[in-house]
């Protein structure tokens, strides 16, 4: 499995593996450091990333990656979502019909 979007921090990441995620992939925060300063910036991005990870990691007494696991987190015992479905109390964002082309 791969998780694609919502990556913003090294906890996410962690996060994702410990769910069973293969790899995650960051498009956009790549982005947002190509723009801000180049290569110099994507580096900085995976930088941040990485010690987010690193430090995710050390609050879960892990060493390695392929440590990780579901019981490295918590999670209450009811959640419950299911996808695709609407976030209770999150509005959905506004439709501009001025965007609509044809």
């Amino acid at each position: 499995m791969l998780l694609d979007g919502g990556i913003r921090r090294g906890s996410d990441v962690a996060k994702a593996l410990a769910l069973g995620a293969r790899a995650v992939l960051i498009g956009r925060a790549y982005l947002w450091g190509l723009a801000a300063n180049g290569q110099a910036g994507v580096e900085n991005v995976l930088d941040i990333l990485r010690g987010g990870l690193d430090s995710a990691m050390y609050g879960m007494a892990r060493a390695r990656l392929d440590e990780l696991c579901r019981d490295d987190l918590w999670i209450p015992a009811d959640f419950r979502r299911r996808l695709g479905a609407a976030v209770p109390g999150r509005a959905l964002p506004a439709r501009d019909s001025s965007a609509v082309v044809g």
